[in-house]
């Protein structure tokens, strides 16, 4: 079983709410690649993570590494994660879900067996040429950059240069995001965006805008 889940954080978690009479359920954050083989999902992965804002992914891992030594084991959760971890937030391709839809399908029936209750998924995109610009008009948004996760109120500006893998979300629970989003390069630059896994996303990309 990959490592990205802790059996027995959720059993302290269990029993320390069945002491309070409580119930809790587990979410498991990862990222999804499916192709026809495992080998293919590996190329799409490499591609990943070979776009990534090397930098900023670099920033991330020491922070969370600094803030790790403040926690009782002194490591934190982020410890142990390597370079290609930490490009997608909270470790989501530690969850082992690449490969064929045989593969993924086992490895999400195990995470069950082992008491995940939910498996929090996502879909990034990426750009040839143009840098993006996103202003929050109203609401929250959640951004996913280059590793790191970040929540934006009113006013709340993010820029994200081209090719970085980038992902904007409600980040709340009401239907109130209103969100600008500016992209060019030296000027207007035509549409040059990609999914970064359009064999899954593109359907639901779609479906956005019907």
């Amino acid at each position: 079983m990959p490592p990205a889940l802790n059996a027995e954080q959720i059993r302290e978690v269990n029993t320390e709410a069945a002491i309070h009479g409580r119930t809790v359920k587990f979410g498991l954050n990862g990222f999804l690649i499916g192709r026809d083989t495992e080998g293919e999902a590996r190329e799409v992965l490499k591609e990943i993570v070979a776009k990534a804002d090397k930098e900023a992914v670099h920033g991330f891992g020491a922070a969370v590494r600094q803030a790790g030594q403040s926690t009782s084991d002194k490591k934190g959760m982020w410890q142990d994660s390597e370079f290609s971890d930490l490009v997608q937030y909270n470790d989501g391709f530690r969850t082992g879900l690449i490969g064929t839809p045989e593969q993924i399908a086992e490895r999400i029936v195990e995470y069950k067996k082992r008491g995940v209750n939910l498996l929090l998924l996502g879909f990034l995109h990426y750009h040839d040429t143009q840098d993006e610009l996103y202003l929050v008009h109203r609401g929250r948004a959640r951004v996913e950059v280059g590793g790191e996760v970040r929540e934006l109120g009113p006013g709340g500006l993010v820029h994200v240069e081209a090719t970085t893998p980038r992902k904007v979300s409600n980040a709340s629970d009401e239907d109130d995001l209103v969100l600008l989003v500016v992209g060019g390069r030296g000027g207007y630059v035509e549409r040059d965006g990609h999914l970064v896994d359009p064999e899954r996303d593109l359907e639901r990309r779609r479906a956005f805008g019907a």
